[in-house]
C-alpha cells in the first residue's frame, strides 16, 4: 500500500456498504449450495455473478477515491479500510 490517503467514509456508509457487500456474499453461497457445490470446501468462486458484484461494490468506493487495492491479508497503516482488498477479505471471512 502507498502512503497516500483517501476520503474517509462515514461510519453509516461503512455499515450500508458491508451490509450490501455481506448480502451478495450470502447470495453468492446460496447459489453455490443451490447448485450442489459444498461450501464447507469451496469458499468462493470468483465466476460466480453474486461474488463479482460484491466485488464491484468495493471498485466502484475505490474509483470514488475513499481507498485503493492491495494486498487482502495487511490493512492499510493509516485506515485499515483504505486497503478495500483488505476490507473486502474482512467481510467475506465474517460471512
Amino acid at each position: 500500500m502507498t502512503g497516500k490517503t483517501f476520503k474517509r467514509l462515514s461510519i453509516l456508509q461503512q455499515d450500508r456498504i458491508e451490509s450490501e457487500v455481506s448480502m451478495l456474499l450470502h447470495a453468492h453461497r446460496d447459489c453455490l449450495r443451490n447448485r450442489h457445490i459444498d461450501t464447507t470446501v469451496t469458499s468462493y468462486d470468483c465466476r460466480d455473478g453474486w461474488y463479482g458484484e460484491a466485488f464491484g461494490v468495493l471498485r466502484g468506493v475505490a474509483v470514488l477515491g475513499y481507498g485503493e487495492f492491495g494486498s487482502d491479508n495487511v490493512p492499510n497503516s493509516i485506515h485499515s479500510i483504505w486497503n478495500l482488498k483488505w476490507w473486502f477479505a474482512q467481510i467475506k471471512d465474517r460471512v
